[in-house]
């Protein structure tokens, strides 16, 4: 029995060191084209930024692929377009029906655009493929916010921050949605007062999410920012989506996920005379997705 006992351990245990993090999905932004059979580029104003009054309309220019990263530039250049007044230019590029996958640990490695560029927007996050927002969530991996005083959460000493949030809720249709929020900004002296300031346009950093069947863990160069842990809910029965949605606290991703990069404009950006006067570019220099396995 002794025996037996034993072996079960050291079998336990061999399962559980094998295990480790695989590699699904990779891209070095090498060459000078975007690879078009994993990204779609958007050349237009998205549903997203027409609803929060963003300023940016989204075009093919605006993306390029050189000295290995994608670059995404932002460029003071007023139109219209579908009868809405934009004043910048700036890009969009997603996975959506190209590449997803619903758990596992989801990355890239961002630098930042110059800090006084107030109103520049980038992100880094993932959607459901299917399902309507915000059921199965919005998990927003990074934001980085050139809104230097104006931001609550942000440091005095680094008014420039990045955060990760969890959005999540409940869909009716027709426009008919709770959702919640959990979320972390960084550097941050509610998060972690002793965590050094980080000038994120100086250098590349890496941005990520873990998400398995309990929890999404955000990460900022492997320091977690924060965890969301999630009960276990039925979400796909119609009468929780039509009925018992409301209340709820939250659930998990529980939907093929895609990426999608991008850099906003904020609504107040019109006011911001350095973004009127330079270019700004964000840069990512790889894009990562893995497993457990």
């Amino acid at each position: 029995m002794i025996s037996k006992m034993y072996f079960f351990q050291v079998l336990l245990f061999v399962n559980v060191i094998s295990a480790e993090w695989v590699l699904t999905f990779e891209d070095d932004f090498t060459g000078d084209t975007l690879n078009e059979t994993s990204w779609t580029i958007s050349n237009f104003s998205s549903i997203i930024s027409q609803y929060d009054g963003h300023d940016a309309l989204f075009v093919t220019e605006a993306i390029s692929v050189k000295d290995g990263s994608l670059q995404i530039t932002t460029t003071y250049n007023p139109q219209v377009f579908n009868g809405v007044h934009y004043n910048m230019t700036s890009g969009w590029i997603d996975s959506q029906k190209k590449r997803n996958q619903t758990t596992g640990r989801f990355e890239a490695s961002i630098k930042m655009p110059n800090p006084n560029a107030t109103g520049s927007w980038p992100a880094f996050w993932l959607l459901p493929e299917e399902t309507p927002w915000p059921v199965s969530g919005e998990v927003d991996i990074v934001e980085w916010y050139a809104l230097p005083g104006n931001y609550q959460h942000s440091r005095t000493d680094n008014p420039v921050v990045a955060q990760s949030t969890y959005h999540y809720g409940y869909s009716a249709g027709d426009d008919i949605y709770s959702y919640n929020n959990d979320s972390a900004s960084f550097p941050s002296r509610d998060w972690s007062p002793n965590w050094p300031i980080i000038d994120f346009s100086a250098d590349f950093h890496t941005f990520g999410v873990e998400i398995n069947s309990t929890a999404l863990r955000f990460y900022v160069d492997n320091y977690t920012s924060f965890t969301k842990f999630y009960p276990t809910l039925c979400v796909t029965d119609p009468l929780f989506l039509e009925n018992g949605g409301w209340g709820r606290s939250s659930y998990m991703p529980f939907k093929p996920l895609y990426s999608i990069l991008n850099v906003a404009v904020t609504p107040n950006a019109n006011t911001s005379w350095w973004l009127q006067h330079h270019k700004t570019t964000t840069l990512v220099d790889w894009v990562r997705w893995y497993e457990y396995q």
